[in-house]
């Protein structure tokens, strides 16, 4: 949509944790802040934010949040190579990823 000229806000969250220090920042049609508001077709205006915003984790121990965001970007990394070894080896596809974020939310 912003190759196309529509001005894009893009509110990153707790998965965009390296995209928070672009924060403020306008790169083409696309502007990447915190927060933002809508105005309505009404008129109304209403605040828009990423829910960890409000998440204790996220708020004061920012360091186990950008831990976290790593921790994940690597786990993709290993379910693409972990389903590539499972298609070699002829068995089907299993979220390696999908289970060790099942294991970490029971812990």
């Amino acid at each position: 949509m912003a190759r196309k000229g529509t001005m894009v806000t893009f509110v990153p969250g707790n998965h965009d944790e390296y995209v928070r220090r672009f924060c403020d920042l306008q790169l083409g049609n696309i502007l990447v802040v915190r927060e933002a508001v809508h105005c309505t077709a009404d008129g109304r205006l209403l605040p828009v934010l990423h829910g960890d915003e409000f998440d204790a984790v996220t708020r004061c121990h920012r360091w186990l949040a950008v831990l976290g965001d790593v921790s994940y970007e690597l786990l993709m990394v290993l379910n693409r190579w972990f389903n590539h070894a499972r298609r070699v080896l002829g068995f089907g596809y299993w979220s390696l990823a999908g289970y060790v974020k099942w294991k970490v939310k029971r812990a």
